[in-house]
């Protein structure tokens, strides 16, 4: 004999299970989307610390050092001997302060000297740089103090420029020379340097030839 369980007569409400059936699996939902909304969050803020890590760990932990291109700028010690070995005197120390770094030969005096305020012509050198590492900046200043004896001073000048340039392995950019005597402001561009020339009048004349590295 089978035995049956019996079916009282009240049943189940299948529509009010369904109903509930169907809210517990939106509240899943619900639940998985809002988890998943996190989650994602979470990823985002982590990449952007990442990438702001990425971003300024280089700038932190790299110092920029600023070289230069010509090589007989690279070892002051060197070209201040070379220099001093042109015939206008030994080039001083290479000192700092707060301005910057240079060094340069005492004023070297030739010719007659001036009626006008007994002075005599004179070249100097000036070495200059923002470190103590390499020199910058080369100029050669030559102060005319005797106008009578101008001609001979420039002579002296361009001698002591094409000692320098050929001291330094380079050589002298075309037309420079001919500027010098008209006191014709002159610049020339190269790979590792820059050249200029200029002329200052004021109570003096005074020529500067200018050669920095770039």
């Amino acid at each position: 004999m089978c035995r049956c369980w019996p079916v009282h007569s009240k049943g189940v409400n299948f529509k009010q299970f369904t109903s509930t059936i169907k809210t517990i699996n939106k509240m899943k939902t619900l639940v998985i989307i809002s988890f998943s909304a996190l989650v994602i969050l979470n990823s985002c803020a982590g990449n952007d610390n990442t990438a702001d890590s990425q971003t300024d760990s280089p700038a932190k932990a790299t110092k920029i050092k600023t070289g230069i291109k010509l090589a007989a700028f690279k070892n002051v010690n060197a070209l201040s001997s070379s220099l001093s070995d042109n015939g206008i005197g030994e080039v001083r120390p290479w000192r700092g302060d707060e301005l910057g770094w240079i060094a340069s030969t005492p004023y070297f005096q030739f010719g007659g000297n001036s009626e006008v305020n007994g002075m005599q012509n004179n070249l100097a050198y000036y070495l200059t740089s923002d470190s103590p590492e390499y020199v910058k900046t080369l100029k050669i200043v030559l102060n005319i103090n005797n106008s009578a004896e101008k001609d001979q001073a420039i002579a002296k000048f361009k001698q002591l420029i094409a000692k320098t340039f050929k001291g330094l392995s380079l050589d002298p950019p075309t037309g420079l020379y001919r500027k010098i005597p008209t006191g014709e402001t002159f610049t020339a561009t190269n790979q590792n340097f820059n050249t200029s020339l200029k002329l200052d009048q004021s109570k003096i004349d005074t020529w500067i030839l200018q050669i920095e590295s770039n």
